[in-house]
């Protein structure tokens, strides 16, 4: 379960009078939450994604939670906790794939990379092996995802991105996408999770996706606010090296 900041069970007490209610109500224009005096709270299944309140039930007082954005980040860094807890020996072909391609940049021409140059040509065609193997016996089931992934210590990008989207709706977070970047030119391409877009966010334009916009990316070990992350991504996988744009699509 993730931690409580996650799940914020959120209930106003009796206690609260109007002039609070009206407060709460102002704190939470965001969310479209109904908060009325006949319904002074309706049930908030998860906090940290608006402005809201928590009760502590021992204690009468108010405690108002992070911002928005502040809150997304803390969701986005307990789901990568949980998520290696989950595989705490996952590996990455493609993460040995931008460093050999680093070092090339760099023409390095040294033993050390030629053993990562084998480690990641062997972990590829583990990986490459049992995905043949579960799309010709049709396994396309999450459970036998994680089976998979926890039976070779492998998952590239996009298997790691999935596994990030279910475990935010298994836990009630739905607002969220994965999307995938690319390129023309150099290794560029990518998948990865965002959380908290606004309602009109087009994916393909960042710029739209709203100030409390977070990126969850199982695979770098980041979460951050999107613009943030985008910046990391641009020098991470030779988008700047390459001198080419962005291009974002929703994943699937």
């Amino acid at each position: 379960m993730i931690e409580h900041d996650i799940a914020c069970r959120n209930v106003i007490n009796n206690r609260l009078g109007t002039e609070n209610k009206e407060n709460i109500q102002q704190t939470n224009n965001q969310s479209n939450i109904d908060i009325s005096n006949d319904n002074v709270y309706n049930y908030l299944k998860y906090a940290p994604c608006y402005n809201a309140v928590c009760i502590n039930l021992k204690h009468p007082q108010v405690n108002v939670l992070p911002s928005v954005l502040e809150s997304n980040i803390n969701l986005g860094k307990n789901i990568i906790k949980e998520f290696y807890k989950q595989f705490p020996s996952v590996e990455s072909s493609t993460l040995l794939d931008i460093e050999i391609m680093r070092r090339d940049l760099n023409n390095e021409n040294s033993r050390e990379l030629d053993l990562l140059v084998e480690k990641r040509d062997k972990m590829f065609d583990k990986y490459k092996k049992t995905l043949d193997k579960r799309i010709q016996e049709k396994r396309f089931s999450m459970e036998e995802l994680i089976k998979d992934v926890k039976a070779s210590n492998i998952a590239n990008c996009g298997d790691r991105a999935v596994i990030v989207d279910d475990m935010l709706h298994k836990n009630g977070y739905n607002n969220t996408k994965i999307v995938n970047i690319k390129g023309n030119n150099c290794f560029n391409e990518h998948v990865f999770n965002v959380i908290g877009l606004d309602k009109n966010a087009d994916i393909t334009k960042p710029e739209t996706w709203g100030e409390n916009a977070v990126i969850i990316d199982a695979w770098a070990n980041k979460t951050g606010k999107a613009n943030d992350i985008i910046d990391f991504y641009k020098d991470f996988l030779l988008y700047n090296t390459c001198n080419q744009p962005m291009y974002f699509n929703e994943g699937t």
